[in-house]
């Protein structure tokens, strides 16, 4: 049995928890006490790692914010894992993918959901603030995505144009693969704003 922290809302969950725990074991064993004393000496440099990533979440907001028809998400309250929904013209396996071969990794969906619900989480991937290099990995990734953003606007757009009445996860490769004949067809700038309805 360890030492842990448990951060509850639920009140009756909380105590659920502690009387589990209780009746498991009334006092810690030895090893358990040793644990939780390296972690209290251990709580400044603690808190300062997370000082350190907790100040990456203001980029990464601003990033989430400005590029929010693609990308949702919801700032992690008490870690240094974030989760985003990609609403993109692909599943997060294959920005997962595609952001792999520019040299920037994500963790799609696969890597962290049950494979029975794979579908439910398949737009999802996570991304980690504990890492150094998060401010240049972001700034990649904001590259990548204004490469990207005119042809994922004209794959969305036409998704929901032929996806009226069908539905659009099934004709998203139909959808870029359009999206990149009109954007070669058009010979659209890399900075071009598509306008839609």
């Amino acid at each position: 049995m360890t030492i842990g922290w448990l951060a509850l809302q639920d009140t009756a969950l909380r105590q659920a928890c502690i009387d589990v725990q209780y009746f498991g074991g009334a006092c810690p064993g030895r090893a358990s006490e040793l644990q939780a004393i390296m972690t209290l000496r251990a709580s400044d440099a603690i808190l300062k790692k997370t000082r350190h990533y907790r100040a990456q979440f203001t980029p990464a907001g601003r990033f989430f914010e400005r590029y929010s028809d693609f990308f949702q998400w919801v700032r992690p309250t008490a870690g240094a894992v974030g989760y985003v929904k990609f609403s993109g013209p692909m599943s997060s396996s294959e920005l997962g993918k595609a952001l792999a071969d520019a040299g920037i990794s994500i963790k799609p969906a696969y890597v962290f959901s049950d494979p029975a619900h794979a579908d439910a989480y398949r737009d999802y991937f996570r991304i980690g603030f504990g890492v150094a290099i998060m401010p240049k990995a972001l700034a990649s990734l904001q590259r990548f995505v204004e490469e990207h953003q005119v042809s994922w606007r004209i794959a969305k757009w036409t998704a929901s144009r032929i996806g009226r009445g069908s539905g659009v996860n099934e004709l998203r490769g139909t959808a870029v693969d359009g999206a990149r004949r009109l954007q070669r067809c058009w010979a659209l700038p890399a900075n071009a704003t598509v306008l839609t309805d």
